[in-house]
């Protein structure tokens, strides 16, 4: 091949590989511009959905707040007490502002502390979620029924037990008194129909004496003692049945107050129970003091000196001695009262079965009682409790196990 085939080879060699080069070269640019316009719709298509994605970020961060602000609301808002405990260590994570209220504690004394503390093992004993009854004594020393619902929730992601308490002393108080009303009713009713049926006897037989006493011209000293007898006998009858039907007349729904003398209250109430005391072969021994009129209500305070009269007779099955008596007590503080006032003692005390440290610290709680195969309720000591707190006095228990129970009532002289 001469040298002019050779130069044209050449150029035909060169003009292929730049062609294909320009080829490879538009494919390229032609792809980066497809590419191109790809990215730039992909990119818009991220930029829409980022747009649409904050947009919903935002609705349900708005949600979320408005939700929170609602249950903080409902929260705190509440008018029951509401606490979120941990279940693991039983510690009080988030209180409302109603606990401080119905338990008697700050927010910083609650937070932070252990459910235990307040209300001793109870949760952790019960620990299931359901409706519940609790007795809680107030740093005063107020007792208070709770109704406590317990529930399980997630709070900050720890597992919770939500425990909502409501204050339902006062409804069980009422409830208690209506069940004691009852019986007093019933008693009254029984104590009418006594009165009824015995009035004529008791007239027949009064008038009866005194008739004879004028027949006799010369009658013996025993016939005059016996005609006594009768007339005393038939003053006695009078004397209870006056005495039921006042001790009945405790279910007037208003408060009489006026003034009364303690040692004659308990004169009659001890009166209609001295025969039953003798049979039981239990000692009465009377220890009145000289003390003064008391403004108070005389129905209450007969109601509360039966009641813890009649618990000290049953605490004496097998006889025993029984001390009713009174005392003066000078310049008496009572508890949470701003000043000294002047004020009476009622004491009961009994030579009984007494009771133990446990027993005398849920004496006043309703329903609680150790007497259930004698048909106790339970509702007595409450009842006694709440009628003295409304008389604006204070009642105080001493016992010890197999030796006996001292109660003392201590009313304020003027109300």
């Amino acid at each position: 091949m001469d040298a002019a085939s050779e130069t044209q080879a050449l150029i035909v060699i060169i003009f292929v590989t730049l062609l294909a080069f320009c080829i490879v070269v538009l494919y390229l640019l032609t792809n980066l511009i497809i590419n191109r316009r790809r990215l730039n719709l992909t990119q818009k298509q991220l930029k829409d959905l980022n747009l649409g994605l904050e947009a919903q970020v935002q609705q349900r961060t708005e949600e979320l707040s408005l939700s929170e602000a609602l249950f903080k609301s409902l929260f705190e808002q509440s008018k029951e007490a509401v606490f979120l405990v941990e279940q693991d260590t039983f510690i009080i994570k988030a209180c409302n502002a109603r606990s401080e209220i119905i338990i008697g504690h700050s927010k910083e004394e609650l937070i932070g502390r252990r459910f235990d503390d307040f209300f001793g093992k109870y949760l952790r004993e019960v620990k299931t979620e359901g409706d519940y009854d609790y007795i809680y004594k107030t740093a005063s020393g107020e007792i208070k029924m709770l109704e406590a619902t317990i529930g399980s929730v997630n709070y900050k992601g720890k597992s919770c037990y939500q425990v909502i308490c409501r204050d339902v002393t006062e409804k069980r108080s009422l409830e208690a008194q209506k069940i004691q009303n009852d019986k007093m009713i019933s008693l009254g009713l029984m104590a009418a129909g006594v009165a009824h049926e015995l009035k004529n006897p008791l007239g027949t037989i009064t008038n009866s004496a005194s008739f004879l006493k004028g027949e006799f011209t010369d009658p013996s000293p025993k016939a005059i003692k016996h005609l006594e007898f009768i007339e005393s006998e038939v003053s006695l009858c009078k004397s209870v049945i006056n005495n039921l039907a006042a001790m009945s007349k405790g279910t007037a729904s208003k408060t009489l107050i006026e003034s009364i003398k303690i040692n004659t209250v308990l004169d009659r109430i001890v009166s209609l129970l001295e025969r039953s005391l003798l049979e039981n072969k239990i000692e009465l021994v009377k220890a009145y003091s000289e003390i003064p009129e008391v403004k108070t209500s005389n129905t209450q305070v007969t109601q509360v000196i039966n009641n813890i009269i009649t618990n000290s007779v049953e605490a004496m099955p097998s006889g025993g001695r029984l001390i009713v008596g009174s005392s003066f007590l000078a310049a008496y503080l009572f508890h949470n009262a701003i000043k000294e006032c002047n004020a009476v003692e009622i004491f009961i005390e009994d030579s009984g079965v007494g009771m133990d440290e446990a027993e005398l610290t849920n004496i006043f709680i309703p329903f609680y009682t150790h007497k259930t195969e004698s048909g106790g309720t339970g509702l007595g000591l409450w009842i006694t409790y709440n009628l003295v707190k409304k008389l604006g006095g204070e009642i105080k228990v001493e016992s010890q196990k197999g030796k006996g129970t001292k109660v003392s009532i201590i009313l304020p002289v003027e109300q």
